[in-house]
């Protein structure tokens, strides 16, 4: 889970089979909270950050 995650970090977890969560922001009790609630979108190479990274 994370707030935003570069191209590169997403095409190296999704090929080891790691789910990638994105839009978390705040606490980490905020972000859980906001995860079993279902209101973290499934990252992939259309959420990512591309300033940058």
């Amino acid at each position: 889970m994370c707030a935003n995650l570069g191209m590169k970090a997403v095409k190296m977890l999704k090929e080891n089979g790691t789910k990638i969560y994105v839009g978390a922001s705040g606490t980490v009790e905020n972000t859980y909270h906001a995860f079993i609630n279902d209101e973290l979108k499934l990252g992939n190479e259309n959420t990512v950050c591309t300033e940058g990274h």
